[in-house]
């Protein structure tokens, strides 16, 4: 997984600048659903918390791992409380966070989201964790095209980052076949990217990005 936006609004992801605000009032939305061939995206909302719950209980080790903030939540009301935050990130354009599902049996997946903008520089980073279950299924490269095509078109993105444990190959591999390229490294945020001294990011400008053929938004 790349580092995530972790069900905590609170964490390091967040916007930069403080005209964060006045600026997101004036830019397009994101759509509340987008598809993606085998996958549907949808806009979190507090009520996925038993799907999501269930996912992390599942998934605790390897979220721990790599994702030791969604590993860390406990309860079915944390996990709820956390939703309920991202929901209200999102209308503050603080983060825009989706709950990623299987199209023919509607079963959640992971999440994928983009967060820490800073529209003086047209940039934002993306990141994603899906469940045990759901690895190697190519699910992570369907979620990240599609919410990189869309937020890039919808947002206007120059570019989107984002940061990936050096030990964590599967996320390394995913980014390369997205079309990010390693730029370089920066120093981990504990919290929620373990106890390693830095990360590896990740960069793909928008005279990269591609239309991702079978990804449509609803809004």
């Amino acid at each position: 997984m790349t580092t995530p936006t972790a069900l905590n609004e609170s964490s390091a992801s967040e916007s930069v600048g403080s005209d964060v605000g006045a600026v997101w009032q004036q830019k397009p939305r994101l759509a509340d659903q987008i598809s993606a061939d085998s996958l549907v995206l949808h806009r979190y909302r507090a009520a996925h918390a038993p799907v999501v719950w269930e996912a992390i209980e599942q998934s605790r080790a390897t979220l721990q791992a790599w994702v030791p903030e969604v590993a860390g939540l406990r309860t079915l009301e944390q996990v709820a409380t956390g939703l309920g935050s991202l929901e209200d990130a999102w209308v503050a354009g603080r983060k825009l966070v989706y709950a990623v599902f299987r199209r023919q049996e509607g079963s959640f997946v992971g999440e994928v989201g983009v967060y820490a903008f800073d529209w003086s520089r047209g940039a934002a980073t993306i990141g994603l964790w899906l469940r045990d279950s759901a690895q190697g299924c190519g699910y992570g490269t369907l979620a990240l095209a599609a919410l990189t095509t869309h937020s890039q078109e919808a947002l206007m993105l120059k570019m989107l980052e984002a940061r990936v444990h050096p030990a964590n190959e599967r996320s390394r591999r995913l980014m390369l076949r997205a079309g990010f390229h390693l730029i370089g490294s920066a120093a981990a945020m504990p919290e929620s990217e373990g106890d390693v001294p830095e990360v590896l990011v990740y960069r793909r400008l928008a005279a990269d990005f591609t239309r991702h053929r079978g990804t449509s938004a609803t809004r």
